[in-house]
């Protein structure tokens, strides 16, 4: 995926953009229904976004038996410009 076409997937909406703010606030692994409540968005939304954060690898995937946990991609080619955007 070319630089250019990552970063319009990454901010194509405000749902996006508080989702990642939250990860990078909390600097720790989330599951959607906390996700959904510290941002006051939908799971169904929440969920959509988590998914399409996933596959273009800026969240990683843990699983427990109940719950499956979403985190920052720590290897993601923009993590490091994105984790000084969101913590300004």
């Amino acid at each position: 995926m070319s630089d250019n076409l990552l970063l319009q997937k990454l901010f194509v909406s405000k749902t996006r953009v508080a989702v990642l703010d939250i990860f990078f606030a909390k600097n720790q692994s989330l599951y959607e229904s906390e996700i959904s409540f510290l941002t006051k968005i939908s799971r169904t939304t929440v969920q959509r976004e988590v998914i399409k954060l996933r596959n273009i690898g800026l969240l990683t995937v843990s699983r427990t038996k109940t719950r499956t946990f979403y985190s920052i991609n720590k290897k993601f080619i923009y993590f490091p410009e994105l984790k000084k955007m969101f913590l300004k």
